[in-house]
Order: structure tokens, then C-alpha cells, then sequence
């Protein structure tokens, strides 16, 4: 299991080993206040903290040039850090609403709110397919083997989709992504992942 996960899509919860909400991230793909590890999972996440108390990161954006804009973040924290970094981050960058830029990409912080590439690490990780696009990344942590795992969404008009990995066991280096599971264009979508292991 994990130690600390915010689950991505369009927008998800933090959550704790134990089950307990512990964070926030809205739909539009900014990353709030985590709340403290004594919060119980029953309490309504929104009424944390004011408005007033959020505040929007900034991420490494490979096409800040075109736009702003990401999606999907999926947040791992280890505590005791890995390969240096107490932070990782997954996410796609969706500047202008366009899927072209949706591309997975991985960022790491030391506090969760300064975030950078890695170094060694050029983003996006994952090049757009031809006649598709990449979407709804998860990242997770494997305590056992010590490597990440990044899962994203791989959708080709019109024949398939498809759920992809890769791994890495020090968050530069990745292995080519492969397909874990693979559906039928328009008829089986493995969109926005949730991964536990």
C-alpha cells in the first residue's frame, strides 16, 4: 500500500493508508491544502478549508508556450523520500483543450506546493500516438520493489483503447510503455485509472 496518494482523473482525493481523506484536487487540475493526517474520512472534503486558503502551484508545463493548462494530476508522497524527492507528480498538460499536448509528464517537490522536472527527465514522457491521444495518468509507488508506476489512458480513433504502464526504478530512467489492458474503440474505455497495490 501507499503512504500518501492523491488519485487524478478530474479531480480526486487524498488519501492515507488507513482510508482517510487527506487532500484535494479540483477538476480544473490545481492541486490543494492537504488536509491534516487526523482529518476523518467521513467529514465533506469542500469544507476544509475556505477559498481563501487554497492556492494554485506551479507545474513544469513542456508547452507553456501554447497554454497553461493540466489535467489528471496523480500525487505519490513518501516521507522518508525516494531518489531524493519527497514528492512525485503525474500529469498531462491539456493547453487550449487540445489532446494533442496530452501527454504524460512527471514532476517532483520536496513540499508539494515548488515543483520541478527531475533532473535527467525530458517531458512529456510519452509522445502523443498517431490518430490519438494519451490521457488520465496514475501514478503509485511499490513499497516491495522500491519503483514507480505510471498507468495512463492510450486512445486511438478508431479502434482502440488502451490502459498503459511503465516503470521506473529511480524516476528518470523509464521503461517503453506497455498495454495492460486493451478495449474496443467508442465501446470499452479505461479511462482515468485508479490503482492500488
Amino acid at each position: 500500500s501507499l503512504d500518501y496518494t492523491i488519485n487524478g482523473g478530474m479531480g480526486g482525493f487524498g488519501y492515507d493508508t488507513d482510508g482517510n481523506v487527506t487532500g484535494l484536487v479540483s477538476g480544473d487540475g490545481v492541486v490543494h491544502l492537504q488536509a491534516p493526517r487526523e482529518v476523518e474520512a467521513n467529514i465533506d472534503i469542500f469544507d476544509l478549508y475556505q477559498a481563501s486558503d487554497r492556492r494554485a502551484l506551479t507545474i513544469p508545463n513542456p508547452y507553456s508556450a501554447v497554454g497553461p493548462d493540466l489535467v489528471h494530476p496523480s500525487v505519490v508522497y513518501i516521507p522518508t523520500e525516494w531518489c531524493g524527492w519527497k514528492y512525485w507528480m503525474a500529469y498531462t498538460p491539456y493547453p487550449t483543450a487540445n489532446s494533442d499536448y496530452e501527454n504524460p509528464c512527471i514532476a517532483v517537490s520536496q513540499d508539494g506546493e515548488v515543483w520541478e522536472t527531475p533532473t535527467g527527465v525530458t517531458n512529456p514522457l510519452v509522445s502523443k500516438p498517431t490518430g490519438g491521444y494519451n490521457a488520465d495518468t496514475e501514478l503509485v509507488f511499490n513499497k516491495s520493489d522500491k519503483k514507480l508506476y505510471l498507468f495512463y489512458h492510450e486512445r486511438i480513433a478508431p479502434t482502440s483503447n488502451k490502459l498503459m504502464v511503465m516503470e521506473s526504478s529511480n524516476g528518470v530512467t523509464w521503461t517503453a510503455p506497455v498495454a495492460v489492458l486493451t478495449g474496443v474503440y467508442a465501446v470499452t474505455s479505461y479511462a482515468s485509472p485508479s490503482i492500488w497495490f
